[in-house]
């Protein structure tokens, strides 16, 4: 089935008119009724892993030096202070690759198929969809278009410019979703 939801993809970003372009994200139109989306989280990953695989290190290097009584026990609380951050920022990662990937958005269908960045992939209703327009904190992209299926979870299709994500609520304006603006001006 990944075959067949791959193939489709490229299919559509092939054939599509780009409405969103950006670092990591893509956002495609394929007439007349699907949208194809692509949001990589790569650059914030990758800094991620490296802030924290630095922490985890001097945390795991003091934590033996206490063992072996080279360095006092209250210098314990020094790799604690490393360490759990560090897992919450990785675990904010996991969460949120969960997040982006692949989306394919059918229209006449009415169905949403998201293949999120190393997990199984997952088919929801659109008609039960609510799609949300949100401030992101980066100034290249300044909103986040955000699909919330209604059993939870979210799904990023990408973030872009003010007129990059008005030319995405348009289509989904045209299929009567519902649109949500958070922190608008």
């Amino acid at each position: 089935m990944n075959r067949d939801f791959d193939a489709r993809f490229e299919r559509a970003v092939a054939d599509g008119r780009p409405l969103v372009v950006g670092r990591e994200t893509r956002i495609v139109l394929s007439e007349p009724f699907v949208l194809a989306a692509e949001t990589s989280g790569d650059f914030l990953e990758l800094a991620i892993r490296r802030v924290t695989l630095f922490a985890l290190i001097l945390s795991a290097i003091v934590t033996v030096l206490v063992l072996v009584r080279a360095a006092p026990r209250p210098v314990i609380a020094l790799a604690a202070a490393w360490f759990v951050p560090a897992v919450l920022a990785r675990w904010f990662a996991a969460r949120r690759r969960r997040q982006l990937g692949r989306t394919l958005v059918d229209f006449e269908l009415s169905t949403v198929v998201h293949a999120p960045v190393g997990r199984p992939q997952r088919t929801f209703s659109l008609e039960t969809s609510v799609l949300h327009v949100e401030e992101s904190n980066d100034g290249e992209a300044p909103r986040w278009l955000i699909l919330r299926p209604v059993r939870g979870g979210i799904v990023r299709l990408g973030r872009g410019t003010e007129d990059d994500i008005d030319r995405c609520l348009y289509i989904f304006r045209k299929y009567r979703i519902k649109i949500v603006k958070l922190r608008e001006d």
